[in-house]
């Protein structure tokens, strides 16, 4: 679990792609330690009381971890970087690029995780289920990717995740590795560019929203 490396490329390819140019880093940690004093210094009132609110002791782990990622990364891309945090089972991800960048997402789900059908027929209408059939990709790698979409949009409030609708989507086979890439239809007509991505037993799905994407398409 400790090899991030391909991982953390394929996000700066993500990002080098739909906005050249644009400085962008990820951070991921599998080992989540608690909140200590040198933590808890640098964060908020407002961060320090929803750790107090946690219960469970691995999540507060998670929760504490991605703190420390989230201000690393803001120390290396500055204040105003857009940065997306992700965490499930013990494994923490976060995705973050400098300010050029409207908004980022990046979701994460262990692999094993299977979605009702209920679930699935409020997530997809039926011309999505093509495409996702078509694409081979499961209920979850679709789940991922409008969570991640969601979070890369700037006033995602009052939107669910069947308001992100899938328009496009391809299997890509590169270097003995499979991974889906294709686009979301976000509010006001936003196209949003997604990757999803299987990795030691994750499905971690990538979003972005630069500026352009935040005019609206016609119709």
């Amino acid at each position: 679990m400790s090899d991030f490396g391909p991982i953390q490329r394929r996000w700066r390819a993500f990002i080098a792609a739909h906005a050249p140019g644009a400085r962008a880093e990820a951070l991921f940690s599998a080992e989540p330690r608690a909140a200590d004093e040198r933590l808890l210094s640098r964060l908020p009132p407002l961060r320090i009381s929803e750790y107090q609110r946690i219960s469970s002791e691995p999540r507060a782990r998670e929760w504490a971890e991605a703190r420390r990622l989230e201000l690393e990364l803001r120390e290396r891309l500055g204040a105003r970087a857009s940065l997306s945090i992700a965490h499930s089972q013990g494994v923490i991800a976060v995705g973050a690029t400098g300010e050029e960048i409207t908004g980022v997402g990046v979701d994460l789900e262990g692999a094993v995780r299977q979605l009702s059908e209920a679930t699935l027929s409020r997530l997809l209408d039926s011309e999505e289920a093509r495409l996702a059939k078509d694409a081979q990709a499961s209920g979850l790698e679709i789940w991922t990717l409008k969570e991640a979409a969601f979070k890369a949009t700037p006033d995602n409030t009052g939107t669910v995740l069947s308001s992100y609708l899938l328009k496009h989507l391809e299997q890509v086979n590169e270097a003995q590795t499979r991974y889906l890439q294709g686009n979301v239809q976000g509010p006001a007509g936003r196209t949003l560019p997604v990757e999803v991505h299987f990795w030691n037993g994750f499905i971690i799905s990538f979003a972005v929203c630069v500026r352009e994407h935040l005019v609206s398409t016609p119709g």
